[in-house]
């Protein structure tokens, strides 16, 4: 019996049952992975042979097989493709390695969508530290040195997370969102809910990316915010209406305002961030301060740290509006830029001061007013809310020209009102123990 125009299809002759072209490997069902893969998808019809596949038999054939004629056809199964996932909100790409999306802007889309908020494109899923790589998969930080660099982001959270421990994790704050809070005592699940937080107001944001909620007791978001803010320095912030620390210095301003009676109203405020070096000699004199006395158990701030207003000279507009992060004048008299940029000198008093020579502040915004001098024509005035360590101050209420120091055994002088002083005065004779903090801006009457 002629076997011309069998198709090979049974595994008993040795044929892969998927291709039936090609004998099996030896200890396996099928000659090879691919076609093992598609084994299990089922098999479309073949289509019809092209002409030219399709050879007619020869003279010579013809007569071996006693005339007959035959027609030999190609059978081509169509192999399995492995199905790659796509992202669920454009359909187009395949997923981050780790994630359900392809970009941070689709993975943001499903959040607005979810929890009925406008999109607001946000850094997400990036390094906290860096903030410019993507972050390993089920981790906060893209690589072991920034996660290192974050230790300082961890304590800040360690006291909220102890004190909550015995609550237990709670809901994302976000209305709509169903996670529970990546930390307890975080309040949001994730970066997403964080910047939408700042979006609904929950929380003020950071003075830099403006971004993410800023973390508690700091201007910003993260280390890694904070150092750029150092490492760009100096720089001015702008603090937002409603921001916490506007508020604390308006009711300062206010409370201590006692020349007239209606303060003028403050319209602006900018942070100051000085250089690292200077940031550095400043917390290095806080720490030596507060380590040669107690000031915890008399109540005090570390160092006795104050809050002054310093008034001066500003021969320019900066902190009006328009005034860039960096808009600081180039005038070598402008008092108020160079204080702003290189901090304070003591070798720029006034000769005979009340106390002698030293950096002069006062608790009563009105009398730091009164040295406040605006030399560019403007509508606003601009005064110093600076940090000022008083450690052990000394009171004095008569005046002593002659001082070049605390007097010994003192770390500052505190002016009382009485004798030859009307209102209160704060001197440091060591110019890392002040530095500007606000650059406050407010209305000329």
């Amino acid at each position: 019996m002629s076997t011309y125009g069998r198709a090979p299809s049974t595994p008993s002759q040795g044929l892969c049952p998927t291709c039936r072209s090609r004998p099996i490997t030896k200890g396996f069902k099928h000659c090879s992975r691919t076609c093992a893969t598609g084994s299990s998808t089922p098999r479309a019809p073949p289509p019809p042979p092209p002409a030219s596949s399709t050879p007619s038999r020869t003279p010579a054939r013809q007569a071996a097989t006693g005339g007959s004629t035959y027609q030999t056809t190609l059978i081509l199964t169509p192999v399995a493709v492995r199905r790659i996932p796509l992202c669920p909100v454009c359909e187009e790409k395949p997923p981050n390695p780790g994630y359900k999306h392809c970009s941070i802007e689709c993975a943001i889309a499903e959040k607005a969508v979810k929890v009925a908020q406008p999109v607001n494109l946000i850094r997400m899923w990036l390094c906290e530290t860096c903030g410019e790589k993507l972050s390993a998969s089920g981790y906060k930080y893209c690589s072991p040195e920034c996660s290192r660099k974050a230790l300082s982001i961890e304590d800040a959270f360690s006291q909220l997370s102890v004190s909550n421990s015995s609550i237990g994790p709670r809901k994302c704050i976000i209305e709509g969102c169903d996670k529970a809070e990546w930390k307890p005592g975080s309040k949001y699940c994730g970066n997403a809910c964080r910047a939408f937080g700042v979006i609904l107001q929950l929380d003020p944001a950071c003075l830099l990316c403006e971004t993410f909620p800023k973390m508690n007791k700091s201007y910003f978001c993260s280390a890694s915010c904070s150092n750029k803010a150092l490492d760009n320095a100096p720089v001015l912030l702008s603090v937002p209406v409603g921001h916490q620390a506007l508020k604390t210095v308006t009711d300062q301003w206010t409370k201590e305002w006692k020349h007239t009676p209606n303060p003028p109203q403050i319209r602006f405020m900018w942070l100051i961030v000085q250089n690292r070096a200077l940031h550095n000699a400043f917390e290095s004199k806080l720490q030596a301060i507060d380590a040669s006395h107690n000031f915890k158990a008399e109540g005090m701030f570390p160092a006795n740290e104050r809050r002054r207003w310093h008034g001066t000279k500003r021969e320019c507009t900066v902190g009006d509006p328009g005034t860039t992060p960096t808009g600081f004048c180039k005038s070598p008299t402008c008092s108020m830029c160079i204080v702003m940029q290189r901090s304070f000198d003591k070798e720029f008093c006034a000769a005979g001061s009340m106390f002698g020579k030293g950096v002069y502040t006062s608790g009563t915004s009105s009398k730091s007013h009164g040295y406040v001098k605006q030399v560019a024509p403007s509508r606003y005035r601009a005064m110093l809310m600076c940090r000022v360590l008083a450690g052990k101050a000394k009171k004095l209420t008569q005046a002593d020209h002659n001082l070049l120091a605390a007097p010994a055994g003192y770390d500052s002088v505190r002016g009382v009102p009485g004798g030859g002083l009307n209102y209160d005065e704060l001197i440091v004779y060591d110019n890392n123990q002040i530095r500007p903090l606000y650059l406050v801006i407010y209305d000329s009457s």
